[in-house]
């Protein structure tokens, strides 16, 4: 998961969405909130899914809910 696509998930969190833009950003979201990797005994990921998770949060406060309705299924079952 890289910086870049959380960075523009997270310019998108504050209203400034292009249009079209929507289905790319919930991918990456959805990637994200299941982002998990292994490096040895342990695994990293939680500061990408702590970072999606605040995303959606952020979302949820700069839209109205009937633009998010299309992705409340698909976010929430993650």
């Amino acid at each position: 998961m890289s910086v870049e696509k959380l960075t523009h998930c997270h310019d998108c969190s504050q209203a400034h969405m292009s249009v079209g833009m929507e289905a790319y950003i919930v991918t990456v979201i959805l990637k994200a909130l299941t982002y998990d990797e292994k490096r040895g005994a342990c695994s990293v990921g939680a500061n990408v899914r702590d970072a999606a998770c605040y995303v959606c949060w952020a979302f949820a406060r700069a839209y109205e809910p009937q633009e998010l309705t299309p992705f409340v299924t698909a976010i929430s079952s993650r």
